[in-house]
């Protein structure tokens, strides 16, 4: 004898075959008490799947809110109060967006990365410098000396 394990879709837990409802339109097996409980089938696309949830509120229960034009002309405009920051060290009020009041304020800090930059830009002169050298003495000069050769002979006789 083979049973077959279904998934209850209210509760997502195992639904034994003895304690089972199936729902006649999509076929998914429920719960008793969840079918129950639901009103009917639960499964996602099952189209007799309930969407509406259904509340009962007494009247009395609600507070009714009357509004005269008197009161609504008379009334204080609400003003907002001012957020309360502390610091995060001492717990004193700073400004807002602040972390640390100007007691705890720590210094700032310089960053490695400025401190090292003269050294950085003295290098990369120096560097400039020894490629520059290097392609002056490697090519040589690249315009031809005119005094070095004999000059030639034209001949004005034709």
């Amino acid at each position: 004898m083979t049973t077959t394990k279904h998934e209850c879709p209210y509760c997502l837990t195992v639904v034994p075959d003895d304690n089972s409802v199936v729902c006649p339109t999509c076929g998914k097996a429920h719960h008793t008490e969840c079918w129950s409980e639901n009103g009917g089938c639960s499964a996602k696309n099952c189209p007799d799947v309930r969407r509406v949830i259904e509340v009962e509120v007494e009247d009395s229960a609600l507070p009714k809110l009357e509004i005269s034009k008197e009161s609504a002309e008379g009334a204080i405009p609400a003003t907002r109060k001012p957020a309360i920051n502390p610091c995060i060290k001492c717990g004193k009020t700073t400004r807002t967006g602040e972390l640390y009041c100007p007691v705890c304020e720590p210094a700032p800090e310089e960053s490695r990365d400025v401190a090292n930059l003269g050294p950085l830009l003295l290098m990369l002169l120096l560097l400039g410098l020894a490629l520059a050298w290097l392609l002056i003495v490697l090519a040589g000069p690249s315009v031809p000396d005119r005094f070095d050769q004999p000059p030639k002979a034209v001949d004005t006789a034709k």
